[in-house]
């Protein structure tokens, strides 16, 4: 089966991809118990390799792909659909946010997996999926916020047009970077709507209390120390805004605009206000100082 499916373009394949790369002599199809017992024998011998139910890929596709980070992305991109990659992964990826790590009990074989989880905003359920190359964490959010809201889309596919700008004809923010992995395409956020996303997600945000929500968004501490979990949800802000540059801002505040979120506003509101009069060199030298 693998030596068939190993001289194809596709890097994961289905149980419908993996019978039409087993014929039958008779020119049937395999039946599907025949299928079954094929797919188990081959995952015992570590041929194939399962990233959820129903979706699988060869060991040595993965073994011997040399970007494993670049593969893991174009993996989250396929195994929720629709889905692009987005909150904290991006945002570490950008240094906007500090780096997190997964430990290695949170993925089935450690040895194998990309340690920082890939975040990823969905229409479909929240969900979680652990596998051989790591987690891949999915939150759903409404239509309307989803990257290219003003295109058409489907639950099965994107159909978005891109351009080198990230922005439509009539200079819209799309909210993503078009990838390609060995041909394949798929989305991650920009560092704005990665930010977005990751506010808007965010359930502990003191929207209703000004100087509460200034100090979770910046460096503004009010430690509590005989509390733990004061102590851990008053720690200053995370988000290092020195990398957020005034185009980002721009793009950030079209994203808030278009959602027509409370929430947002009230955040967009804060952060406007903090940095009022003030030039973005001036935002990054007060910030590094």
């Amino acid at each position: 089966m693998t030596h068939l499916i190993n001289t194809n373009s596709q890097i994961c394949f289905t149980k419908k991809d993996l019978r039409l790369s087993f014929p039958m002599t008779t020119g049937a199809s395999v039946p599907a118990n025949t299928l079954d017992s094929l797919i188990k024998r081959a995952l015992k011998q570590e041929k194939l390799l399962q990233l959820k139910k129903g979706l699988y890929m060869t060991s040595t596709c993965y073994i011997h792909e040399p970007d494993k980070a670049k593969l893991s992305e174009y993996l989250a991109s396929q195994i929720y659909q629709p889905s692009y990659i987005s909150l904290e992964y991006v945002l570490e990826k950008y240094h906007l946010l500090s780096r997190t790590t997964s430990s290695p009990s949170e993925c089935p074989d450690a040895s194998f997996a990309i340690i920082t989880p890939i975040t990823s905003i969905t229409l479909k359920p929240t969900h979680t999926f652990k596998n051989f190359s790591g987690t891949y964490r999915y939150t759903n959010i409404k239509s309307a916020l989803y990257i290219g809201n003003n295109q058409t889309h489907d639950e099965n596919n994107l159909r978005i047009s891109h351009d080198d700008e990230m922005k439509t004809e009539n200079n819209t923010y799309l909210g993503y970077k078009e990838h390609t992995f060995h041909g394949h395409t798929y989305h991650i956020a920009t560092k704005a709507k990665a930010l977005f996303d990751y506010l808007y997600m965010k359930s502990d945000l003191k929207r209703r209390n000004t100087t509460h929500l200034r100090r979770q968004l910046f460096k503004e501490p009010n430690l509590q120390p005989n509390s733990e979990s004061n102590f851990r949800s008053n720690l200053k802000s995370n988000l290092h805004w020195a990398n957020f540059s005034e185009e980002d801002f721009k793009e950030f505040e079209h994203h808030v605009w278009q959602s027509k979120s409370k929430k947002m506003m009230r955040v967009l509101d804060v952060i406007a206000k903090y940095f009022a009069n003030k030039k973005f060199d001036a935002w990054k030298k007060e910030l590094l100082s």
